[in-house]
């Protein structure tokens, strides 16, 4: 557990900022219903957090390298985004707007890594009508390497001067915690779809069940109950 305040944090975004990871799973299941394939959540928890390459190459693996994943790609983010575009401001977990507007009050800087493309990332911003104004934004389609590759998140740091160890990641997904870690970037895992396994708890700095639980430890430097692996 983090001792001290992180002169920047940095968000993944799907399943993180925006309940949209279950909104992804019912995409996904109604491409396959249209299209004879049967999608399930164990395929979506693999995929959590993966870019576009990482996630077409899973699907090769459950599918075969001669399905039409890329058909199937597409046709899930036109679902999605109509999903997304009926919820609006619906899509957004709790305890985030709290958290922006008490990292910004602590002169704590902002960031978006996501794999997401950048046009989607700008979306989900706009029909939330989010109130924060993040310091910088690093989409999947600038880095070479998806999660968990340590690229995206060691981009944003040096983008804002701010040293990896100086940092702190939020992450939702196994492929983010492991890339922050690999990184060398503290990260505090909180739960989405995915819960917290033995390896987790053992490697990040934090488990939280929520933001609000994020905000509650960096104000008060107190882990929840069950958070006994790390010590301050």
């Amino acid at each position: 557990m983090i001792n001290k305040k992180p002169e920047l944090v940095i968000f993944d975004m799907d399943g993180l900022m925006f309940d949209t990871e279950r909104l992804s799973h019912e995409a996904w299941t109604r491409t396959g219903e249209e299209n004879g394939f049967r999608h399930t959540m164990d395929i979506t928890r693999k995929k959590l957090g993966l870019g576009k390459k990482g996630v077409r190459a899973l699907f090769s693996q459950y599918f075969g390298a001669g399905a039409p994943i890329k058909q199937w790609h597409r046709r899930s983010h036109e679902i999605k985004r109509e999903l997304v575009n009926e919820q609006g401001a619906g899509i957004i977990k709790p305890g985030l707007v709290s958290l922006l507007k008490y990292l910004a009050g602590q002169g704590i800087k902002t960031a978006i890594a996501s794999s997401s493309d950048r046009e989607m990332i700008d979306h989900y911003l706009k029909i939330t009508e989010l109130p924060h104004h993040f310091d910088h934004i690093t989409s999947g389609e600038e880095v070479e390497k998806s999660k968990p590759d340590p690229e995206i998140f060691l981009k944003t740091c040096a983008a804002l001067g701010i040293a990896p160890g100086e940092a702190l990641v939020l992450e939702d997904a196994y492929s983010g915690f492991e890339a922050a870690r690999s990184g060398g970037i503290p990260v505090f895992f909180v739960e989405d779809l995915r819960e917290p396994d033995a390896h987790i708890y053992e490697g990040a700095d934090g488990v939280f069940k929520n933001l609000n639980e994020v905000q509650h430890f960096l104000e008060n430097r107190r882990a929840p109950e069950y958070n006994k692996i790390k010590h301050l």
